[in-house]
Parts: C-alpha cells; structure tokens; sequence
C-alpha cells in the first residue's frame, strides 16, 4: 500500500466519510500516483513534514480529551486519536520518501518533522487551547487534504 494512498484513506476515515464512495474516490486519486505532485520535491517534502506535525498535534488533542471523558465519547475520541496518529505517520513516511527524491536523507526528513513539531507548538504556546485546535485542524483539513487530493 504506497503511503499517499495511506493517508488519504486515514483521512477520509478522520472526516467520517458516510459514502463508500466518497471514501473510494479519494483514495483512488491516491493511488494513481505514489506521491501526488502537492508532495513532491522540496514545498512537498516540507508539506508532508508539517502535515505529519499537525496531525501528531491534533491526534494528542484528541487523546487528552478522551483521557478526560468517560464511555462512548472517551471511545470515540481515542478512535480519532488513534486515526489521526495513524495518518501522521503516513506522512513521515512520504516525508521521507520525498526528501530521497530530493536528495536529503532519512535523517533530514526526520529532523524536517522535529521542526515542524516545535513550530506547531510554538504555536500552541502563543493561542488560547480552542483557538489553537480550531487551527490545527483547519490546517489539517485544508492543506493535508487538498495535498493528497491534488488540489494544492
């Protein structure tokens, strides 16, 4: 299964896309290339580093929030976590992929994905816990998405 394929079928998992055929679609659109051009060369790699960083944001988000709730919301809310962690890495691993066409190592995409883990906390750090899962997942939504389906 290629990475970007991963992803996409994660994240349409994440929407909660009811529509088999929503699902399908994206994830076909994945699969018709193993790195869709919004993740290719060096904007891409740096776009996969930042969607894997935000995603690993949201998915703790998402974590802390079933640690503080209790049944079926605790439950519903560690799946999401679970999804959205499970997607972050789909995009490490394509951020690595990426940095080899590109000539960096494994090392470089990973230290690529350190840096935009601080920069996502760094903008943790300066909003409002609300404002700041409002953006993240915006982020996420938009730029991750429209990345896998090659609308970037």
């Amino acid at each position: 299964m290629s990475f970007a394929l991963a992803a996409a079928a994660t994240l349409a998992a994440c929407s909660g896309a009811e529509k088999d055929g929503d699902q399908g679609k994206e994830t076909q659109n994945a699969a018709d290339a193993s790195l869709p051009p919004a993740l290719s060369g060096e904007a891409g790699f740096a776009l996969a580093a930042d969607c894997s960083a935000k995603l690993k944001s949201v998915s703790n988000l998402y974590s802390t929030l079933a640690a503080q709730s209790s049944g079926t919301d605790a439950e519903d809310l560690a799946k999401r976590a679970s999804q959205r962690d499970t997607a972050a890495t789909a995009f490490a691993q394509i951020a690595e992929r990426a940095a080899g066409t590109i000539g960096k190592t494994p090392e470089q995409a990973a230290q690529a994905i350190r840096d935009a883990d601080a920069a996502v906390h760094a903008e943790f750090e300066k909003r409002p816990f609300e404002d700041f899962a409002t953006w993240v997942t915006n982020e996420v939504d938009t730029k991750c998405r429209e990345a896998l389906s090659g609308k970037s």
